[in-house]
């Protein structure tokens, strides 16, 4: 498991000294997810605490729910969310209009991917 968990770890760090508006934060993770059985990666992790039992204690996780890829692309063009399990059509999308995110896996064969803020 901690294999495929492993690409958040960064994410956490990234978050943690993004910046000093973010320092003065809670430490979290903002995970943004479609509540759909198409991202059910990002789901059962959330609900088997898989995320959070890699995150530590020393990091909240706090998920965000969206109904589109749009909604996820502008929300993290405003910084909303760090990261968000998306398909691949939004992701292309948000590099097409120039929102910073990054893939940093593929979470399911053909279908959702994990993206983050640089």
């Amino acid at each position: 498991m901690k294999r495929l968990f492993a690409p958040l770890l960064p994410l956490a760090a990234l978050t943690l000294v993004a910046g000093p508006a973010q320092a003065q934060q809670a430490r979290e993770l903002r995970l943004g997810v479609f509540p759909n059985v198409t991202h059910a990666a990002g789901l059962v992790a959330i609900n088997k605490g898989l995320i959070q039992k890699e995150l530590g204690s020393g990091v909240k996780l706090v998920v965000k729910e969206f109904a589109n890829g749009s909604q996820v692309n502008e929300a993290f063009a405003a910084g909303a969310i760090d990261a968000a399990y998306v398909g691949p059509g939004p992701a292309m999308n948000a590099f097409l209009r120039g929102v910073p995110i990054q893939v940093y896996a593929g979470a399911a064969n053909a279908g959702a991917v994990l993206v983050a803020r640089k």
